[in-house]
This record gives C-alpha cells, structure tokens and sequence, in this order.
C-alpha cells in the first residue's frame, strides 16, 4: 500500500513483531478507537466451536450471522488444509453484554469452505454459495450434512433465513420509497406495519464478498424524526462528515421492527446535493 499508514500519522511506533498462537475457537474483534491506541481487540469465546475461512454476514439490525467454513486446519485451497466441514451457524449480538453476544443459530446442510460466499438478499435472507474443496471434506461431513454431487465444486445455492423475519414473523412493508437520498436531509417513506412503532431504519451497502471477507460491508442505522398522517416515517439521511462509512453510492434500505424485525429492502442511490 502506497502512502504514509495511519499509524505512523497518528504518531504511534510500530508493535514488535510477536508469535500469536491461533485458537479457532475465539475472535478477536476491534473495541475503542482513539488518538493513542489504534485498535483495542477483544478476544471472545465463539462458543467452543472452532472455525476457519467462515463468512460473517452483517444483518439490517447490526446482527452478525457467521456461517460454513472448517473446524480443523487452515485457510488454503489444498484439499489436505482443512477438514471438518462447519455446521453450526451462530448469531453475534454485539450490543449484548461482553461473554453473551454469541448464540448458536442454525444448522448449515451444505459444506461451505474455499471459495464460498455469504452476501445479505434484497429479501433480508442470506444467500449462500461456493465451495471449491469438497474433494478434501466429503470423508469429514459431520452428521447430517449433504455431501456435494458435482465434487469438488458445490453449485448448490441455499436462502439462510433468520428467525426474526421466518415464517410467522410479522415484518414491515415499504410501501415506496425515494430512488435517491442526500446525506444530511430527511426522506420519507410509506409504509405498513401493524406490530407497533417502527424501531427504527437501516441502509446497507452491496455485497462483495471472496475468500471469506465482505470488503463492502457497511450497515448504517438510521434515525427516524417522527412517523407522519397517511402511512409515511420520515428518516433521517446520514450526516455528510460521515465519510466512508457512508460514501456515495446505491445502498439497501430496510425498516426495523420490533423484536428484531425487518422489511425486505428497497435499492436506493445516495447523492451529493
């Protein structure tokens, strides 16, 4: 990377270089930013339950889901790298007090290791994809899981679907929406929701995800300024000086409901004024 790095900007001398031993079993996930430390991390037991090359999805509620990847070895695309397929998804609640964010959520039926894929849907499922090493796991399959019939490629395509907008949920509707926001201004939008009021909104940026990272993945919770006659809530756009976490750009825009809830999204464009 060319350029100065943030950290020598920022004053701070280099870490020495250390051993870290790997434990598959925990995460280590940034705390508080400021001017003197560039990043606190916490480490967090995932339940005991160890995983490699798993994609994390992030939900329009700020939820985390992490699904698929190995529970054995290491990132690679050798067939001899990993083994123990992963299919257990979990959920990541990170307003939930430290030692209770992580939850077992799903079964997962289908081996997603090298090269598969994770993105949030237009619907608010997941859409799970890809795998490249199933040659190497077939052997390995924990009790339940469906082996890959086109070995050692998975072209099986799967909607995850979180217990909050499942079957019997009662989610929000955008009713209509703006095709473009300007940050900093209000927008309305019309809508239909007979479990209560609105907890809030949420835009999310598009999915880009490869080799178990989602470069692009941003959810930006919105505030709601009052609920209007006629079925509209008007929204709060993000603030200008919000730069690149809200860069300009086409964005999913979802409306929060109670009990964790969510409507499906509706594509809109972010602008300049």
């Amino acid at each position: 990377m060319l350029g100065t790095s943030p950290v020598a900007q920022l004053g701070i001398p280099p870490l020495a270089s250390q051993a870290v031993p790997c434990l598959l079993a925990s995460c280590f996930v940034p705390s508080v930013f400021d001017r003197l430390n560039c990043c606190r991390w916490q480490v967090e037991d995932m339940l005991g339950i160890p995983r490699v090359m798993g994609d994390a999805t992030s939900l329009p509620t700020g939820k985390v889901t992490l699904h698929g990847g190995a529970q054995k070895g290491k990132a690679n695309a050798s067939p001899t790298s990993s083994s123990t397929p992963n299919s257990m998804s979990l959920m990541y609640s990170p307003e939930n007090a430290e030692g209770e964010r992580y939850e077992k959520y799903s079964f997962g039926p289908i081996a997603r290791v090298y090269h598969a894929a994770a993105c949030l849907d237009i619907s608010g499922k997941i859409l799970l994809a890809g795998s490249e090493t199933s040659y190497g796991n077939e052997t390995t399959l924990p009790p339940g899981m469906s082996p890959s019939l086109t070995a050692p490629l998975e072209y099986r395509l799967e909607f995850a679907v979180p217990r909050e907008i499942g079957p019997g949920s009662n989610r929000p509707i955008i009713l209509s929406a703006p095709a473009s926001i300007i940050p900093d201004r209000v927008f309305n939008v019309k809508f239909l929701y007979t479990g209560g009021p609105l907890y809030g909104a949420s835009i999310v940026a598009p999915c880009a995800s490869t080799h178990s990272l989602n470069i692009n993945q941003r959810v930006i919770i919105l505030e709601i300024v009052q609920t209007l006659p006629g079925g509209f809530v008007q929204i709060a756009a993000p603030p200008a000086d919000l730069f690149g976490k809200a860069a300009l750009g086409y964005y999913m825009l979802f409306l929060l409901g109670q009990g964790g809830t969510y409507s499906e999204g509706v594509w809109l464009q972010m602008v300049p004024p």
